[in-house]
C-alpha cells in the first residue's frame, strides 16, 4: 500500500514537473518574437541614426569646402552711387568741360587736344579723359566734383589728375575714392553731335526720356566757372 501511495505521489510530481516545462516553454516561444522584434528596431533605429549623422556630417563638410572654395574666387561688390541720374545736369557739365578743355589741361606743344570721354560716378562726379591728337602719352585724366553756383552756371573742382603711361593712368594729385565705383561713360556721336552713353552699365529706367539740355540757338550750354 505504501509502494502504490509513492509511486502515486511520484506520478504527480512528474506531471507538475511536465506541465511547469510545457507552459514555460509556451511563453518562452512567445516573448522570444516580441524580443527579437524589439531587438531588430533597435537596431535599425540605430543604423538610422548613424546614416543621419554621416549624412549631416558629410554635408556640413560639402557646404564648408564649397564656400571655401567660392571665396577665393568672389570678387567685390561693385559700388553704385546713390544719385539718381539728371540727364539734363550733366549734358550741361559735358557742354560746359567740352568748351574749356585747354582751361582745364594744356594741350601738348605744336599739338591739341582729340574729342574727350566722360565717365559719371553719380552726377556730382564725373571723369573728364583726353588724348593729344599726334602725340604720344601726353594724355590726361581729371577727376571733378561737379555743381551749380548760386547763379546757376556750372562749378568744377578738381579733386583728382593723372598722366598717361605706358600700360595704366598714373594718379599725379589728389585722391580718388571712385576707382571701384560703376561709370557711366558718354561719348560724342559724330553724326549727331550729342553726347550719348555708351557703356553698358547706364541704366535707362531711371533716365528722363523728355529731358533736354539747358542750351541756346547756338548749342552752347550756360557759362560756368572753373576752381
Amino acid at each position: 500500500m505504501n509502494q502504490k501511495k509513492l509511486i502515486g505521489i511520484l506520478l504527480v510530481v512528474i506531471l507538475v514537473v511536465i506541465g511547469g516545462y510545457l507552459v514555460w516553454s509556451k511563453k518562452k516561444s512567445v516573448s522570444s518574437p516580441a524580443q527579437e522584434n524589439k531587438s531588430a528596431v533597435v537596431s535599425i533605429n540605430n543604423q538610422n541614426q548613424n546614416m543621419t549623422g554621416n549624412s549631416a556630417v558629410s554635408g556640413m563638410g560639402t557646404v564648408d569646402n564649397s564656400i571655401a572654395d567660392q571665396s577665393g574666387d568672389v570678387s567685390p561688390d561693385e559700388k553704385r552711387s546713390d544719385e539718381k541720374p539728371d540727364e539734363q545736369f550733366r549734358q550741361q557739365v559735358m557742354t560746359y568741360i567740352n568748351q574749356n578743355l585747354n582751361k582745364l589741361a594744356a594741350a601738348p606743344a605744336n599739338d591739341k587736344w582729340d574729342t574727350p570721354t566722360f565717365y559719371f560716378v553719380g552726377n556730382s562726379n564725373v571723369y573728364l579723359e583726353l588724348y593729344a591728337v599726334d602725340t604720344d602719352l601726353a594724355g590726361a585724366k581729371m577727376l571733378y566734383k561737379a555743381e551749380k553756383d548760386s547763379g546757376g552756371a556750372i562749378k568744377l573742382t578738381e579733386v583728382a589728375r593723372y598722366k598717361e603711361g605706358e600700360d595704366d593712368w598714373i594718379l599725379s594729385s589728389g585722391t580718388d575714392s571712385y576707382a571701384n565705383y560703376v561709370m557711366e561713360e558718354y561719348d560724342l556721336n559724330e553724326d549727331t553731335q550729342k553726347w550719348e552713353k555708351t557703356d553698358e552699365f547706364t541704366d535707362q529706367s531711371d533716365l528722363n526720356d523728355n529731358s533736354s539740355t539747358d542750351t541756346n540757338s547756338n548749342g552752347s550750354a550756360s557759362q560756368g566757372k572753373v576752381f
